[in-house]
C-alpha cells in the first residue's frame, strides 16, 4: 500500500493503494508503446553485464511501512498543505502476512542484486521490527542523499481477482519534483517488469502505470522517484508469488534491469 495507508481491506477505487485524496488518471507515458507479455520490450536475465550502468550509481530503497506502527496521533506533512498518518505497518494477506515484511524481504533481495552490479544501496529503515521514520522524514533523507534514483517498495490490499503490479510517479507536480524523469523511470521499470513476464495491474492504472498526486513520498521528493505496488496481497495467486523467494527474486531482478536501463 502507498504511504500512510491502513491495514484494512482496500476498496478498489483510484485511491485503493493509499490515502484519501483522489488519484489522477493514469495515461500511458507520451511517446511510449506499452509492452505486453506476448511482445515484451526487454527480457531481464541474471547476466550482470546487462546491469553495467548501475556501477558507481546510488540507489535509495524505501521498504514501505515499518514493523511497528507509530502512535495514531503522530502525523506527517503530505506535501500539499495537509497531514496524514506518520506511517503504518501497511496491509496484510487474509492470513495475516504483513506488507511490511514483504517490502523488507524484497528490499534485501533487490539490494543484493544492485550491489552485485556495483551500485551503492541506501535504505530508509534498518530492520523489520522497529517503528522507523515517518514518511516525510524518510523523503527528506532521500532528498539529502546522493541517490540517483529512489524506489519505494509496496504491495496492495485490494479484493481477490485484482492482480498485477503498478508503478506510481508524481502527477500534478510541485516545484521540487522531477516529473519528467520520474515518469521516464516509471515507464522504464514497467517495461523491464513486463519483459520479465510480470503482468501489469488489471484494476488500477493503465498498462502498469498509475501516476498519483496524493502520496507524501512522491509529493516531497526532489529525486527521480517511483513507488511500486508489486501485487495484491489479498489475491491468492499474487500472494503466492510475493511470499515465494523465487517470485521476489524475479521481481527484484526485473526492477534492477529497469533501473540499469534508466541510468544507461
Amino acid at each position: 500500500m502507498g504511504d500512510g495507508g491502513t491495514a484494512t481491506t482496500t476498496t478498489v477505487t483510484a485511491t485503493a493503494a493509499g490515502d484519501n485524496t483522489a488519484a489522477a488518471p493514469s495515461p500511458t507515458l507520451p511517446g511510449t508503446t506499452p509492452p505486453t507479455k506476448e511482445n515484451p520490450v526487454t527480457t531481464p536475465g541474471t547476466d550482470n553485464s546487462a546491469l553495467a550502468a548501475l556501477k558507481g550509481r546510488t540507489v535509495y530503497l524505501d521498504p514501505g511501512h515499518a514493523g511497528t506502527a507509530p502512535p495514531a496521533e503522530l502525523t506527517a506533512d503530505d506535501g500539499r498543505g495537509a497531514t496524514k498518518p506518520c506511517n503504518t505497518s501497511g496491509t496484510a494477506s487474509d492470513a495475516g502476512w504483513p506488507e511490511h515484511t514483504f517490502t523488507w524481504e524484497i528490499s534485501q533481495q533487490l539490494k543484493s542484486v544492485l550491489e552485485s552490479a556495483g551500485a551503492t544501496v541506501l535504505l530508509s529503515r534498518d530492520d523489520d521490527t522497529g517503528r522507523a521514520d515517518c514518511i516525510d522524514e524518510r523523503t527528506r533523507r532521500e532528498n539529502a542523499s546522493a541517490a540517483d534514483v529512489v524506489v519505494s517498495l509496496h504491495a496492495d490490499g485490494a479484493g481477490p481477482g485484482n492482480t498485477g503490479f503498478h508503478i506510481s510517479s508524481i502527477t500534478d507536480p510541485l516545484p521540487q519534483n522531477l516529473p519528467d524523469e520520474s515518469s521516464r523511470l516509471a515507464a522504464t521499470v514497467r517495461d523491464a517488469m513486463v519483459g520479465a513476464g510480470l503482468a501489469p495491474s488489471n484494476y488500477l492504472g493503465t498498462d502498469g502505470l498509475h501516476p498519483r498526486a496524493d502520496l507524501t513520498g512522491l509529493n516531497l521528493s526532489s529525486k527521480p522517484k517511483i513507488l511500486i505496488e508489486f501485487g495484491n496481497m489479498r489475491d491468492l495467486g499474487d500472494l503466492a508469488e510475493l511470499q515465494s523467494p523465487d517470485g521476489r527474486q524475479k521481481r527484484a531482478e526485473a526492477v534492477a534491469h529497469g533501473l540499469a536501463d534508466y541510468l544507461s
